[in-house]
């Protein structure tokens, strides 16, 4: 079988293998991160991060900057619509020794939209012109961007925006197959290969991989040159490790209870170093997640929706 998961050279960085895993609010922080380094994804990004709130200092929202001693490189995602404020930003990362800036551009969450950001630049692609070439001006650091297929399915130009981000000088581009009006609903890769037609510069197909199967698939219809996945490593952050057994040895193993338990300890054990105590409420959702498909999910789902600490979860379990 032919192995479709490689290393990717982006400008002057190399990545040791061309999975990645989405930039998701809330989800793609520095625990979750390292566990999934551990499963074999290689392209890391963090949760998307307001640009106003870096320029004016928020400590929040600077918290959420957090790479420090994570290595290789981790992508910092920035999502905003004032070109100058992006770039300003963008600059102060690099400053900081962020080596990877990626603008969202597809984000479908209400308040990032009616605000002009995220998906809503699709609307404007003179907007997004703009802003990458005012962004490309502070800094010498790669820089990527994330689209969807467009606003809605009246308006799907993804190609078009893909063309004039290579013209202003991205250095990769991720596409999400559906459109802001789609939010997670129905998909059409097609429109990746689309792009990747339309633009030299790599590629990542996004958008229902939920199994190794999915990856052949993306590749086949869309020779796409990477390959992120979001929702489906809620509960199976070990999806990154199935994709390179499958292209490794034809095959991949399913996950035992017994793992998913070990995982759950440790990851629970390390979030709360991260997080502190009041973590334990933020927690909660990870576990849930991660107890589906196992025996009396729905009585288990119940208990953690509860717990109050970590000796709770050890209690239950």
């Amino acid at each position: 079988m032919q192995n479709f998961i490689k290393p990717i050279k982006i400008k002057n960085i190399d990545f040791e293998n061309n999975l990645a895993l989405a930039p998701l609010a809330g989800i793609s922080i520095k625990p979750f991160r390292k566990f999934i380094r551990n499963f074999g994804a290689r392209i890391l990004f963090t949760e998307m991060i307001s640009s106003h709130g870096l320029f004016y200092n928020n400590k929040k929202t600077w918290d959420l900057v957090d790479i420090s001693l994570e290595n290789p490189t981790v992508i910092v995602q920035i999502f905003g619509n004032d070109p100058e404020i992006l770039a300003i930003v963008s600059e102060m990362l690099a400053d900081k020794g962020v080596k990877f800036i990626d603008i969202n551009m597809g984000c479908p969450a209400p308040k990032v939209v009616s605000h002009g950001s995220g998906s809503s630049l699709l609307k404007d692609p003179l907007k997004i012109a703009k802003i990458i070439k005012t962004v490309r001006q502070k800094i010498n650091i790669p820089l990527s961007i994330k689209i969807r297929a467009g606003f809605d399915l009246n308006s799907i130009n993804a190609p078009e925006i893909a063309k004039i981000a290579e013209d202003e000088g991205v250095d990769l581009i991720t596409v999400h197959a559906r459109t802001r009006s789609q939010k997670f609903n129905d998909f059409d890769w097609n429109i990746i290969k689309k792009v990747k037609d339309a633009v030299k510069i790599p590629v990542i197909g996004n958008g229902n991989i939920f199994t190794p199967y999915d990856v052949k698939n993306m590749y086949d219809m869309t020779f796409c040159d990477g390959f992120m996945i979001g929702r489906a490593s809620f509960s199976n952050p070990w999806i990154f490790r199935q994709i390179l057994e499958f292209f490794n040895n034809g095959t991949f193993f399913e996950i035992s209870e017994e793992e998913k338990l070990n995982y759950i300890f440790d990851f629970s054990s390390e979030f709360l170093k991260y997080r502190g105590e009041r973590g334990i409420f933020e927690l909660r959702k990870f576990i849930v997640w991660l107890v589906k498909g196992m025996k009396g999910a729905s009585e288990l789902r119940a208990k953690l929706f509860n717990i109050q600490s970590l000796e709770d979860l050890s209690k239950i379990f």
